[in-house]
């Protein structure tokens, strides 16, 4: 089998299930060596380009269905856009059930040529096809739409997409011709409807599947898909345990951090609020609008870099001007940052600046004592909180933490001798499960790259 094949089958591993891709590719490919190959064109009683109008409010002209309403094999006519259109020009325009949609262009490199199957749902309306569309109507006598629909979602479809596009003007287009003289086979209907049922039964994860009534000379592609199936669910199970794991590492973590901080605040060392023997405080972000605040040479920092980890250097930078026009504040090195808020996990992080910096005003700041706390037992602290208090809601529906909240956490304070101590066992601790997440990224990798390599094998028969 072809090496462009393999490349389709590969490609369409981004949204189909592996056992979809294989039979597709594996049923029609087979098909192609016992049965009458023709022309997509010559399966056609007609193809169109579709039509567009003014915009109007539902129920107002015809609803028109796009590229967005095509999802899987099927046309969903939910969220159709109504257009006034001429009732000569809808007739011309109008689809009937078994039609099929084609994306003539998009921005995206994948939907060109995309196929979906439409059927009338008999709701009163008359559905139209956007003018970035095509709508392909096939010769009963010759084809069953479904069977052509499953055709148009196979890998071999799908390099024939990748090979007939042009770009212009931003966008990619189908080259309708050279599209339309790719071949596909065409068995007898008999056939035809056995290959619908049993690919219907595949995608619907059912076990028909496995019984479903084929020719015989596909019987050796239906057992292949069976065993790529199972590969696929020990694959899927293989990855649902290690991103298991991945997260039992980033816990095992927290849970040292958060039992060492209780051990230490029911031990003999002396305990006080952070804000008492510390400044904290927040950043800020000059204006936008002015140009001569931005792009200078002081760096600013974002709560999205705040990784735990260190900070040498920065995503944006702010002027003099900049600063001395906000909130902004020139923090030294060695001060501790906390996220206040920002998105997904990042409220709650940390960041220790190697560098002067400033930041934004959701990034919390914690000024060295090099007296009194070493920066990293103080950072470490802060990580042994970031669970606990990410659970508390404050202000509403607006989880965020505040500054207050911040200056009073209650903090150890041993010698600073045993803070360097503490910091160099969590420091081999964080090494140790670093070394873990590593070796689980690796898995993850190969994981990954698993099923294209079966796919790819099974298209040049070599399983």
């Amino acid at each position: 089998m072809s090496e462009v094949l393999s490349r389709g089958g590969v490609a369409l591993l981004k949204r189909e299930k592996a056992s979809l891709v294989a039979a597709t590719g594996l049923i029609f490919e087979r098909l192609k060596a016992i049965s009458q190959d023709i022309s997509l064109e010559d399966s056609l009683i007609s193809y169109k380009g579709g039509t567009w109008g003014d915009e109007s409010t539902e129920g107002v002209g015809y609803p028109v269905l796009r590229s967005s309403n095509m999802r899987g094999k099927r046309v969903d006519v939910s969220e159709a856009a109504w257009c006034e259109i001429s009732n000569k020009q809808a007739e011309a325009f109008s689809l009937e059930s078994g039609d099929i949609l084609v994306t003539k262009s998009s921005g995206s490199f994948d939907l060109v040529g995309k196929a979906a199957l439409f059927d009338d749902p008999n709701d009163g309306n008359l559905y139209l096809f956007s003018n970035f569309t095509m709508r392909l109507r096939p010769d009963r006598k010759k084809v069953i739409p479904e069977y052509l629909a499953w055709f148009l979602r196979s890998p071999q479809a799908l390099s024939w997409r990748f090979e007939n596009q042009q770009t212009t003007v931003g966008l990619r287009n189908l080259q309708t011709k050279e599209y339309l003289k790719q071949v596909l086979p065409v068995p007898l209907l008999e056939i035809q409807e056995q290959v619908v049922n049993y690919l219907n039964a595949v995608e619907n994860v059912n076990k028909e599947s496995e019984t479903a009534k084929l020719p015989e000379a596909l019987e050796e592609q239906r057992h292949v898909v069976v065993r790529i199936e199972a590969l696929a669910a020990r694959i899927a199970k293989a990855k649902y345990l290690r991103e298991e794991i991945s997260e039992e590492i980033e816990l095992l973590l927290a849970a040292e951090l958060k039992k060492l901080r209780y051990e230490l605040l029911d031990g003999k060392f002396s305990k006080r609020k952070l804000g008492d023997v510390t400044q904290v405080t927040a950043g800020g972000t000059p204006s936008r609008d002015n140009p001569s605040y931005w792009n200078g040479n002081i760096p600013w920092i974002r709560t999205g870099e705040l990784l735990d980890g260190d900070i040498y250097s920065s995503g944006e930078h702010i002027t003099e001007e900049g600063m001395k026009n906000s909130s902004a504040k020139l923090f030294p090195k060695e001060t501790i940052l906390i996220a206040l808020y920002g998105q997904g996990q990042t409220r709650g992080r940390t960041g220790r600046l190697m560098i002067e910096a400033t930041t934004n005003q959701a990034c919390c700041a914690i000024l060295p004592t090099p007296d009194l706390l070493e920066p990293r037992f103080t950072q470490y602290w802060l990580r042994s909180l970031y669970y606990e208090m990410r659970e508390q809601n404050h202000g509403g529906a607006q989880p965020n933490w505040n500054g207050a909240m911040i200056k009073n956490i209650e903090i150890s304070i041993p010698p600073l001798d045993e803070q360097r101590r503490i910091v160099a066992y969590l420091d081999s601790v964080q090494a140790r499960l670093a070394s873990l997440r590593e070796l689980q990224s690796a898995t993850g990798e190969e994981l990954d790259a698993l099923l294209p390599s079966v796919l790819d094998r099974a298209f040049k028969g070599e399983l």
